[in-house]
């Protein structure tokens, strides 16, 4: 999770390209909006998980699933349509955190799925 590991500051936002080593009982504990990428072909994460925790995180949280895609795909993708798909991670992501400085709460829930070529 990015940035989750800094003690002591203070963040609006978070973001988890791929969901590994999340501990769910931690969720509870996290305070602000996480937008969390993943492909649903992820053999590390299943997007069922990715959900349970968003739920567990509350208001604001989204899933962001790229049908189609594996673990990865968005920083070593193997083909064009990868690549495009990864340039979309990117912007979703740089959008969150841009949103996410500029909003207040409550984040409007948005769960997305995109679709794979």
């Amino acid at each position: 999770m990015l940035l989750s590991r800094d003690q002591g500051a203070c963040f609006g936002v978070g973001v988890s390209f791929y969901g590994t080593r999340m501990d769910p009982a931690l969720a509870s504990t996290i305070r602000v909006p996480v937008l969390f990428i993943s492909g649903d072909s992820d053999p590390l994460c299943a997007v069922s998980f990715l959900k349970d925790i968003e739920k567990r995180i509350g208001e604001g949280s989204e899933v962001v699933v790229f049908e189609g895609r594996g673990h990865g795909f968005a920083h070593n993708p193997s083909s064009p349509e990868e690549d495009e798909d990864a340039e979309k991670a990117f912007t979703i992501m740089r959008n969150w955190l841009h949103e996410g400085t500029l909003l207040s709460y409550p984040l409007q829930r948005r769960n997305s799925t995109i679709k794979g070529d």
